[in-house]
Order: structure tokens, then C-alpha cells, then sequence
């Protein structure tokens, strides 16, 4: 039975793709808003459809100077808003459908190298894990999902131009890596050094560099790349503030997000220092993470560590994997600072290098493959237990929407925490960030926001105002209305 549905040609990819979108979409606007970048991505792009400037970033009607990254994916979001209207699920659907396209793309270029069953459940392991279906990538409004689904296209392309003997797929490398960097900016380079090590290794970086594919490849992405350029010069605002180096997002995207970050760091924590990899591991991949320790030392053990990671007349699909998560690990764990998150884009090749461990002694020895078999229905037990029972929303933002709806007018005294912010936007379009106190006479049925600490260090100042509601991130006041 199952040979059968593996020589089908299109029922292996079609259930890869039903499941990356079931685990992508099941439940997809119930989790709660989180705090820092989706909510902030949330915002900019609802600020976009409010102001109409679809270039600069602005958060509660303030010009925005943290996040200063080409704005493909807020675009994205404001699309899904316009389609979908403006909630949570509008808010993570480009992410989560950025991630189906993302597999179907890794599936198509394992198979360059082998058979559907090693595609399948390449690309099972990932959907049955935290890996790219999770938060902050796949089922999140963050830019992470839109960045790898562009790189597994430029990958796709690259190694078909290199080992699938399709030249001309250089031009959609090109494309692709500038879409990446219109997304995340300098994160689209995430997989050149593995591109130039791979090549040189396999002996194919002059008949690479020869071809005027590849430069035509080559100038398409300095296009793109230099359209954002352009347009930042001619377009975009200087910020009123510099939490960062730069005076404008080309400035800051240079100095901090490139030389800053990763130096001198920038405030974000050296996650588990030198044990960085092996985090991302153990959160990402789970019990597929030990697994994999396990059969590599088994492998070593044995003298087989060679044949399962041979090379076929066409290439190395093992090696090139390799290349691809080793090196970013390498710089990741001796950055200033980094993210789990940072590893997403690699992390469809360590789901290639662990299954070719598992693939090779499931055949070897028979018993192994129920052991497996076991191992993916606990795993996607798991994935779905957690992916259909959402947290709830915090209990104050509950049990007061409809005073949040009913307000004339949100104000804010501070942007934090991020997804309150964007919670009460969602069900109020008239919120605005203030930096000082409003002249209280204008303010009939106003609703004020204000950080407990703020609150109780200038107490005064919020005389004659009632406290509707607190808890220990926000304290609700309003003036009632006059007769």
C-alpha cells in the first residue's frame, strides 16, 4: 500500500502540503497576540491602512524607529487586513501560508536528489515538530516565515541550476534572494557562504561563475536590492528618536542590524552562550533532536557514518544541508547576540541530515521503522494537542472589550506591553500613543492606558479620572462623560 501511494505522482507532495497547511492554519487567530514583534509588526501594518504612507512605520501615530527592515512582509499583513479583515488571523496568515509554500518548495528539491519517501518524511519531521510551524516563524506575524520561504525558493533554484543541470534557474536564485532581502534585508545572505562552499567543494565555481545566467542572476538581485535603496533615500523619514545607530532605516539596517547586532550586541541576550545550537535543537526538533544525537553516534560506531551521507551522480544533498545550518550555527553561537528564531531558515536542512540518519537504518534494520512509526504519531500528538488548545487572553482584556470598543477615543501614555496595544487597536480604530498628558477638559470618554509604575510616580496627574480596571502590566482610566 504504500509503495503505491509513493509511486503516485502527486499524492506524496499533495498530503505534505494538506498537512503543512492543516498544522499551519488549524486555529490560527485564537492563540493570543504576542508581545515584541508580532504585535509591533501588527500594528505598523494597521498604521499603513490608517495613515495610507506604505513606506515609513509609524505605531500609535508616532513615526516608528525600532523596526527599520524593508516592508514586503508588513505589506503582506496589510493585504491580509484588506482581505481578511483586521484580527489576528489576518494578522499570521501570510506567515503561516509563506510556511506551506516553504515545504512544498524543500520537497521539490530533496527530490532533485532522492525518492518521494525521503521527501515525504523529510518534510513530515518539520511539520510534525516546532521547527517552522511554530511560534515566531509559521504561525506568527513576524517576518521569519516570509524570509524562508523566499530563501527555500532561491535554494530550490540554486540547486537545480547546479546539480539539476537547469542553467537558466540562476535567474530565479537572483529573484528570489532579493525578495529575501525586501523582507529582512541583509538575512537574505543567510545561505551565500554555503552556496560558495558547495560550489567550490564540488569543483563548479568557475563553470558557475561562466554562465551568463548567473550574472544575469547576479544583477537581478543588485536591482532589487538597490530599488530599496533608492527608495529610502527618496522616501523615507529620519526618526525623531535613534534607539539604535542611524538616522533613517538605511542607516540603521547597516550599523545595527549588521556591525551592532553582532558585535557589540544591542540589548538581546547571548541565548545559552555556546550551547546556543544545541537549544535550538532541543526546542525546535524535540524528541527528533535525540534521535538524531543517537543514530550519529551509532553511525560513527559502526563505519556507516559514510554511506549514509554519500554522494549520487547528481550531487551531495547531504553535504549541502551540512553547509547550510553549520555555518550559520557557527556564526550565530559566536554572535553578540542572537534569537532561536535566527535559525529558522536553516532549519529545513537539519531536518534533511536527521531523517537521512533514520532513513538509512529504517531500512537496515526492519523493527527500527515501528520505532519510528511510534515516535511520529507522539510527535504529531503533540503538535496537535498544543496547537488546538490556545491560551487564553489575559482576563482584564476579557472581561472589558466592550469598554475598550465603546471608548471615543484610546490613549496610550506608553507603547508597552506591545500586544495590548494592538489587542484594544483591533477592537478600537481610535488609539494613539501619547508622550505627554492630554489636557483632560477635551477628553470626555476618553480611556487612558498607563503603566502601574508611571501611574503611581505622578499619581497627581491623573486626578479626577476613574480607574476602571488594572492588573500589574496596565491600569484603565476615564473621565467620565459631562451631563
Amino acid at each position: 500500500m504504500l509503495n503505491s501511494f509513493f509511486k503516485h505522482p502527486f499524492a506524496p507532495v499533495g498530503l505534505i502540503v494538506f498537512l503543512a497547511a492543516f498544522f499551519s492554519l488549524l486555529l490560527l487567530g485564537a492563540h493570543p497576540l504576542m508581545h515584541w514583534d508580532e504585535s509591533l509588526h501588527g500594528e505598523i501594518a494597521l498604521q499603513m491602512l490608517q495613515n495610507g504612507d506604505y513606506f515609513n512605520y509609524y505605531f500609535g501615530g508616532q513615526q516608528e524607529s525600532w523596526f527599520a527592515k524593508p516592508p514586503l512582509a508588513i505589506w503582506a499583513i496589510v493585504l491580509s487586513y484588506k482581505s481578511f479583515g483586521i484580527n489576528a488571523f489576518a494578522l499570521r496568515l501570510p506567515s503561516a501560508l509563506a510556511i506551506v509554500i516553504s515545504i512544498f518548495f524543500l520537497y521539490k528539491s530533496i527530490r532533485i536528489y532522492k525518492d518521494e519517501r525521503f521527501a515525504f518524511f523529510s518534510c513530515l519531521l518539520l511539520i510534525t515538530t516546532e521547527s517552522l510551524i511554530g511560534s515566531h516563524v509559521g504561525r506568527s506575524g513576524d517576518t521569519d516565515a516570509l524570509l524562508v520561504c523566499f530563501l527555500m525558493m532561491a535554494s530550490y533554484f540554486f540547486l537545480k541550476c547546479v546539480d539539476g543541470q537547469r542553467p537558466v534557474s540562476a535567474i530565479y536564485v537572483g529573484l528570489f534572494l532579493g525578495l529575501a532581502f525586501w523582507v529582512k534585508g541583509p538575512a537574505a545572505l543567510t545561505l551565500l557562504p554555503a552556496w560558495l562552499l558547495y560550489l567550490i567543494l564540488g569543483k563548479k565555481l568557475k563553470s558557475y561563475l561562466r554562465s551568463p545566467w548567473a550574472w544575469t542572476g547576479i544583477f537581478l538581485f543588485i536591482l532589487i536590492l538597490a530599488s530599496w535603496i533608492g527608495l529610502s533615500l527618496r522616501l523615507g523619514n529620519e526618526f525623531p528618536d535613534k534607539p539604535f545607530l542611524g538616522k533613517n532605516s538605511l542607516e540603521t539596517l547597516i550599523l545595527y542590524d549588521i556591525v551592532e547586532r553582532f558585535t557589540q550586541g544591542s540589548g538581546a541576550p547571548n541565548t545559552f552562550g555556546y550551547f546556543y545550537f544545541f537549544h535550538v535543537l532541543d526546542v525546535k526538533f524535540s524528541i527528533w533532536n535525540y534521535v538524531g544525537y543517537a543514530l550519529l553516534l551509532f553511525s560513527w560506531i559502526k563505519g556507516d557514518f559514510k554511506h549514509i551521507f554519500q554522494r549520487n551522480e547528481k550531487g551531495s544533498l547531504h553535504l549541502y544541508a551540512c553547509l547550510c545550518w553549520l555555518i550559520l550555527a557557527l556564526f550565530l553561537t559566536f554572535a553578540s547576540s542572537k534569537h532561536i528564531w535566527y535559525m529558522a531558515p536553516v532549519l529545513p536542512f537539519l531536518a534533511i541530515n536527521i531523517w537521512g540518519l533514520v532513513d538509512f537504518y529504517t531500512k537496515k534494520y526492519r523493527y527500527f521503522s515501528y520505532l519510528i512509526l511510534l515516535l511520529f504519531l507522539i510527535s504529531a500528538g503533540l503538535k496537535l494537542y498544543k496547537t488546538a488548545s490556545p491560551k487564553s487572553d489575559a482576563p482584564l482584556l476579557v472581561q472589558h472589550e466592550a469598554l475598550f470598543k465603546e471608548a471615543e477615543k484610546v490613549v496610550f501614555m506608553s507603547k508597552f506591553p506591545l500586544d495590548r496595544f494592538l489587542y484594544i487597536h483591533f477592537r478600537n480604530p481610535n488609539c494613539v500613543l501619547e508622550d505627554s498628558f492630554p489636557d483632560l477638559n477635551n477628553a470626555p470618554g476618553y480611556l487612558f492606558v498607563i503603566n502601574p509604575d508611571n501611574y503611581w510616580a505622578n499619581q497627581e496627574k491623573f486626578a479626577g479620572l476613574i480607574e476602571i480596571a488594572s492588573d500589574e502590566k496596565s491600569i484603565f482610566l476615564q473621565l467620565p462623560y459631562s451631563k
